[in-house]
């Protein structure tokens, strides 16, 4: 791999699996690694690796399933808008 010394990479779900796989390579290429995942506890390893790590949750609380939550609109008003092409149609 190549050297990443000076890059900021933040992996989510860094914890186990593919994820931890990331953190250990990235890091080892001398990446400045963040790893994120529910578990603070699951994520000893990723801090071994090298990595910072943070506990949380890294979706958006106001999606569920591709859909708007309730009141997701008066949080922020443009949850769910669709955007509009800036190419002209004709």
């Amino acid at each position: 791999m190549q050297n990443l010394n000076g890059k900021r990479v933040v992996i989510t779900g860094g914890s186990q699996g593919l994820g931890l796989a990331m953190v250990e390579a990235l890091a080892a290429c001398g990446a400045n690694v963040t790893a994120i995942s529910r578990d603070r506890a699951k994520l000893a390893a990723a801090e071994q690796a090298g990595a910072a790590v943070i506990a949380g949750d890294a979706t958006d609380a106001r999606y569920e399933l591709g859909r708007p939550r309730r009141g997701a609109r008066r949080a922020h008003p443009h949850a769910g808008a669709r955007l509009r092409s800036s190419r002209s149609t004709s």
